[in-house]
């Protein structure tokens, strides 16, 4: 199945986080966007790398943190100690929510959602 490939966080490049980026500073992250709708970030330097886990944000794509029942807590936009097959299974349920297959954005996620949001006023 088609999708499969994309929930495999193996085929996607996970990117450093410069140094002097103050809270994830020497891990990686992933950011991939779901149409026109949510951004997620994945980091393997959150809530539980300690123990090998990974931590989400939820966006739109404005940058706004968002609140989703089933994916985050109530009023939270980040979750962390988060397995693998967890992180999938938000893919999924986003990819639900967007109808869209999720695509890998590169850069910090500012100049994503910078590149992102402009993107959206030309339509």
């Amino acid at each position: 199945m088609k999708i499969e490939l994309h929930l495999n966080l193996e085929h996607f490049e996970w990117e450093g986080v410069p140094k002097e980026s103050p809270l994830i500073a020497g891990g990686k992250h992933l950011v991939l966007s779901f149409g026109s709708l949510y951004l997620l970030s994945i980091i393997n330097d959150g809530y539980g790398h300690k123990d090998g886990l990974l931590e989400i944000g939820a966006f739109n794509i404005w940058g706004e943190p968002l609140t989703m029942p089933g994916i985050t807590e109530e009023d939270q936009n980040i979750k962390g100690f988060l397995d693998i097959s967890e992180v999938r299974g938000i893919i999924r349920k986003l990819i639900s929510l967007s109808g869209k297959t999720p695509v890998q954005e590169k850069g910090p996620m500012w100049e994503i959602q910078e590149r992102l949001t402009d993107l959206q006023g030309k339509f």
